[in-house]
């Protein structure tokens, strides 16, 4: 079971998994809930200028399932885009919305990898995943990690902060 050890308590997954809808097997982790990816999408279209195209639900399932993106980085992901509205708005209007989503999601898979919670996958293979070249990619990674400063430490007070409005987002949808 994944814990995201630097980031949840293991005694606290239990209660935010089920809240998050995911499934009890870290197997199914490539089926992202339907809530949390509505959610999700809410989240990126609050985060983006009011010209951004939307994120469309079909490509955060479609990438969450290839590339068996985890509930803690799909959050963190979704922590980094925010954190980038508030220190370089302006970085929206160069990189389409299905990028950003893609390179948020492989900057979060890779920061958990290192902190040595999950096998991240390399460019190449998301690079497959997304349809783009490698060198594309790469560009896209750098871009990012250059307009949001490298910052990309969440400390636990700010990842249980965002992941209370994720819930409560949810409990609105379902309620």
């Amino acid at each position: 079971m994944v814990y995201c050890n630097t980031l949840i308590e293991p005694d606290k997954w239990e209660e935010i998994r089920k809240k998050l809808y995911f499934p009890e097997d870290e197997d199914e982790y490539s089926n992202s809930s339907k809530p949390l990816t509505d959610v999700t999408c809410d989240i990126f279209i609050n985060a983006c200028p009011d010209d951004k195209k939307p994120l469309k639900k079909g490509y955060v399932s479609d990438l969450c399932r290839n590339g068996g993106i985890s509930p803690c980085a799909l959050i963190l992901g979704l922590i980094y885009i925010r954190r980038l509205s508030l220190v370089n708005p302006s970085y929206f209007n160069s990189v389409s919305s299905n990028d950003m989503f893609l390179i948020a999601m492989v900057v979060a898979s890779k920061y958990l990898q290192d902190e040595g919670e999950t096998e991240a996958l390399v460019n190449s293979e998301w690079a497959e995943i997304s349809q783009k070249c490698k060198t594309s990619l790469d560009s896209l990674e750098k871009d990012f990690l250059q307009a949001i400063n490298w910052q990309l430490y969440v400390s636990m007070k700010e990842y249980y902060n965002f992941i209370s409005t994720v819930e409560g987002r949810i409990a609105c949808i379902e309620a």
